[in-house]
């Protein structure tokens, strides 16, 4: 088994009601089997839940 980190460039600021989904699936091809990792600070941002 492999273990391959990508980081998703070109996201912008995230604030509160950003459809992070969208924003990074826009962003990066993911195939069956891929998993998505986000930072919790960029979560609460997005659902507006930190400033």
């Amino acid at each position: 088994m492999t273990l391959t980190i990508l980081p998703v460039k070109d996201l912008p600021l995230i604030h509160a009601g950003d459809d992070l989904p969208a924003l990074i699936a826009d962003r990066i091809a993911l195939q069956e089997g891929d998993i998505v990792s986000i930072a919790s600070s960029v979560y609460s941002k997005a659902k507006g839940y930190s400033r």
